[in-house]
């Protein structure tokens, strides 16, 4: 039998910190919980974990600077969990290093994609399989990555849009929940802003490519990212 992946939880209320353990074990998952930050940087230093959810607003630290703790000794998949959805809050989580940023109350199906998206791109990196096999995103640093390696240079609302639809690869992500990763309101959101949005990055993809559009658009309902 194979060992279920271990998942440290840095959440310091107690009501969330036990829904998202729910969450995870049901998934499967095993789950260590921390209420302090330094206490789970401690022990993420001799113990290995799979992946680490970090609430922005700890007792003893923020999760900005608790990211940049971690990864300064090895890297590891970080997902930001946090009440504050601001879109300033949202870009500086991925900047320092997050490889996503969830807002509170969290979604349990979006929750457990998230992780195993997270952890499928870990675990290419550990196998050394090469990255050109398919596109990636990098939000770090606003890049996408083509199958052939090539880097496109994205906008923030370009990035937002692309981590938006690659948490679910070849699936459909419907207007309201790209807007929403966005950082707007549906109901007060024109979706002609979206659908230039798309144009424009469209174009630029295109210009890097051959082959066929990557951004599918389903009808009246969203759009969905094609690795074929």
């Amino acid at each position: 039998m194979s060992k279920n992946r271990s998942i440290a939880l840095v959440e310091d209320d107690p009501a969330t910190q036990e829904l998202l353990r729910q969450y995870l074990v049901s998934a499967g998952f095993d789950v260590k919980l921390f209420s302090e930050g330094l206490a789970a940087e401690k022990e993420l230093l001799t113990q290995p974990y799979d992946l680490v959810l970090v609430d922005l607003t700890l007792p003893d630290t923020d999760g900005f600077t608790l990211t940049k703790r971690l990864l300064a000794h090895e890297h590891i998949g970080i997902i930001m969990v946090t009440a504050e959805g601001a879109l300033e809050s949202k870009l500086q989580g991925l900047e320092v290093g997050a490889d996503a940023y969830l807002v509170k109350p969290v979604n349990q199906q979006e929750l457990i994609a998230t992780i195993q998206a997270v952890l499928r791109r870990i675990d290419r990196r550990h196998n050394g399989q090469p990255e050109h096999e398919s596109w990636t995103l990098d939000p770090r640093s606003w890049l996408l990555y083509t199958p052939q390696q090539q880097p496109i240079q994205l906008t923030h609302n370009e990035c937002l849009f692309l981590d938006a639809l690659l948490r679910h690869p070849g699936e459909l992500v419907s207007r309201r929940q790209i807007v929403s990763a966005l950082g707007h309101s549906y109901e007060y959101y024109d979706t002609r802003r979206l659908e230039a949005l798309v144009s424009r990055l469209r174009k630029k993809i295109s210009s890097y490519i051959d082959g066929s559009q990557p951004i599918r658009t389903v009808h009246a309902k969203g759009y969905r990212f094609s690795h074929e």
